[in-house]
């Protein structure tokens, strides 16, 4: 599904993203490391099995890698050449197996339903279409298989302010969408989101694990094409069935 910023548009924020961070791969571990108590949280959670099948879709310079068994197989992408050199040489450094290549998480070219677990760890908030990245995800998971959501999230009751608004078309540019919802998340039809927690900064951080149906729900009273609601989140766990589409302002010109 697309948020329709236009093929053109997409392609451009791809490449700057490949080359911001690249930019930022030599200082990306100190930038986020006051994170890694919740990375650490959210993998706990996932319950990874080293027998399982793995995609750490978005993985950066590796850090996913310090939680994960040590027997575990993952494979690992990334868009930009130089986070993908960091991973590997992490994975040497654990003397871990993995596949690490470049790739664009919203265009994964992997077969349908080929992982158990799928990790998306600060990750959606800066794609130019995360809902394609999303359905993507879906795709390559089995029925039955985890999807584990870290990220930034703004409150889903609330609306971002015309100040927001405009200091949002810089922080995308440097970093992230500062006003991304986990709500739509929750609401894919082929997902059920089993385990919801809020981890830090006044539930600013969530963490959501969710597994995938054999098949779209069918939501009484859903008619496609036609936004649904969904309930406000409460802090530790929720279910939804609903699907909605993600709504990003249009990235700055």
């Amino acid at each position: 599904m697309s948020i329709g910023i236009g093929e053109k548009t997409y392609m451009n924020w791809t490449t700057w993203n490949r080359h911001l961070y690249a930019a930022w791969a030599p200082f990306y571990d100190i930038l986020v490391s006051m994170l890694e108590d919740k990375r650490r949280r959210s993998l706990e959670l996932a319950g990874i099995h080293e027998d399982e099948q793995v995609l750490l879709l978005g993985a950066g310079t590796g850090l996913d890698l310090n939680y994960l068994p040590r027997n575990l197989k993952p494979t690992a992408i990334d868009i930009t050449p130089a986070m993908i050199r960091r991973l590997r040489q992490r994975a040497e450094r654990l003397n871990m197996q993995v596949s690490a290549t470049v790739m664009d998480g919203q265009a994964l070219l992997f077969e349908d339903g080929t992982f158990d677990v799928v990790v998306l760890h600060f990750v959606l908030a800066v794609m130019p279409e995360p809902q394609r990245a999303l359905d993507e995800a879906v795709r390559v998971l089995r029925p039955g298989g985890r999807l584990v959501i870290l990220n930034k999230c703004m409150k889903d009751d609330q609306t971002p302010s015309i100040a927001v608004r405009c200091v949002n078309k810089i922080s995308r540019l440097v970093a992230t969408d500062i006003t991304f919802k986990l709500k739509p998340v929750l609401n894919h039809p082929r997902l059920n989101a089993v385990h919801v927690e809020q981890v830090g900064f006044g539930g600013l951080f969530k963490i959501a694990i969710l597994e995938k149906h054999s098949a779209p729900v069918d939501v009484p009273g859903h008619h496609p094409g036609v936004k649904q609601s969904a309930p406000d989140l409460p802090p530790a766990s929720y279910t939804a069935s609903q699907t909605t589409a993600f709504h990003h302002p249009e990235p700055a010109a």
